[in-house]
């Protein structure tokens, strides 16, 4: 794959890590709406609602969590 076919990538405001930036969504937490991706997006909704959620209720927000977590497990590969 070149580097012509690889995503822009952007940085998660809370875990700092790099996530294409499809995956990267301003969410409205405690009156700011920091980028995040969607794993952070779920721990932040768990703790503001005192949930251990593993998923999200919405089949988008599903499949952009998937999606975030195969990168990292793909990348985690690609360094090995």
């Amino acid at each position: 794959m070149s580097n012509d076919d690889k995503p822009e990538l952007k940085e998660c405001e809370i875990c700092k890590r790099m996530f294409p930036d499809l995956l990267i969504v301003e969410v409205p937490y405690v009156g700011e709406r920091p980028r995040m991706c969607p794993i952070c997006a779920l721990e932040v909704s768990n703790q503001a609602h005192g949930l251990n959620r593993t998923e999200f209720n919405g089949t988008m927000a599903n499949e952009m969590l998937f999606e975030a977590r195969a990168f990292l497990i793909k990348e985690a590969e690609d360094a090995e």
